[in-house]
């Protein structure tokens, strides 16, 4: 069984793509998917699955679709590669909520590094991912990336928690809903 971690885009944001986690738990349970947990209210869920990614992705858009009435976006990654991010990560000094990591779906494009509003922050590309130091706080940054439109951030904390949860399975199994 594969360890996966969902990240949904745009979810109790600012007021938008409201979801209760109970609800996104449930869904994930009606799914057949082992273990559902979340993390934070950010539309983070950690669950367990044999399928393979494009299937877990369709069926988790078609799932908030009905839930939600459009679904905000699904990214998914494996355990596996949430760890190996957390400990790759760049501006590893850096206080671990002034570092954003930006997930998305596909690879990331040069064109993604054309910031728009960008002050003191650090852009750094990687393969489906771009990571964000901001030194002055991700709060009163007027940074706009072209990937923003396709993908979730989440801040290298987050990263770090869920990749620890997803190698601690044990942590959140089936009937500890988390967070």
């Amino acid at each position: 069984m594969t360890v996966w971690i969902a990240l949904l885009r745009a979810v109790n944001v600012g007021g938008t793509g409201k979801l209760a986690m109970a609800d996104l738990r449930a869904l994930a349970d009606g799914l057949g998917l082992g273990g559902a947990q979340t993390h934070l209210a950010t539309g983070n869920l950690l669950f367990s699955s044999d399928l393979p990614r494009d299937s877990l992705i369709a069926s988790l858009d078609d799932g908030l679709a009905g839930l939600m009435g459009r679904s905000p976006g699904v990214i998914l990654r494996s355990g596996t590669e949430m760890a190996a991010l957390a400990d790759t990560l760049p501006f590893g000094d850096a206080p671990g909520g002034k570092v954003g990591v930006l997930f998305l779906p596909d690879a990331a494009r040069s064109e993604d590094r054309l910031a728009k509003g960008q002050r003191d922050e650090d852009i750094a590309l990687c393969q489906d991912h771009i990571v964000i130091h901001y030194p002055s706080g991700m709060g009163t940054s007027r940074l706009s990336l072209p990937a923003f439109a396709r993908g979730t951030l989440r801040n290298r904390n987050t990263v770090q928690a869920l990749a620890q949860k997803a190698q601690n399975s044990d942590s959140w199994s089936p009937g500890r809903g988390g967070t």
